[in-house]
């Protein structure tokens, strides 16, 4: 079987520079809307930035733009 990023047609460059500069394409916290709620209280946040109701819907990710912006 071949590893998982060829699988999935990924680079695997552009994989590792998302994945190690991640804080530098995105600014708010990430993940499900439970997950940013419950980190938005323990940082004693008033407003969760960056969550709405776009963000909750699945999407697929363009790994290629993400790192060429992390990059520049």
């Amino acid at each position: 079987m071949l590893p998982i990023l060829e699988r999935l047609d990924i680079n695997p460059g552009n994989w590792l520079t998302l994945t190690t500069s991640l804080t530098k394409a995105f600014k708010a916290a990430i993940g499900k809307e439970l997950a940013v709620t419950d980190y938005t209280n323990h940082m004693h946040r008033k407003r969760r930035s960056g969550l709405n109701k776009v963000s909750a819907k699945p999407c697929l990710l363009n790994l290629q733009t993400t790192a060429d912006l992390i990059k520049s």
